[in-house]
């Protein structure tokens, strides 16, 4: 996976750099790739951000939409950024 099989990857990264301490920034594409590894196919795939990491001292969750209908490329899923919480 790569940045270009994420729709919205950039408003994701974003956010986690609005909302992560500076030191934590580097983590937002492992931590996706973490995600992806135990989400299921037409799930909501789901990024938590630990409040240690977190400028507010709050934590929060990034999500993703996984859906079929991508190609052999991408794994045969489409993830699109929604939002965080």
């Amino acid at each position: 996976m790569s940045e270009k099989d994420v729709v919205g990857f950039d408003d994701y990264i974003s956010d986690f750099e609005e909302i992560a301490l500076p030191e934590y920034h580097n983590l937002a594409e492992k931590l996706l790739l973490d995600a992806l590894e135990t989400c299921e196919a037409e799930e909501m795939l789901q990024v938590e951000l630990e409040e240690a990491l977190c400028r507010d001292k709050c934590s929060h969750v990034f999500l993703f939409d996984a859906t079929l209908g991508g190609n052999a490329e991408n794994g045969g899923v489409i993830i699109s950024y929604m939002e965080f919480a």
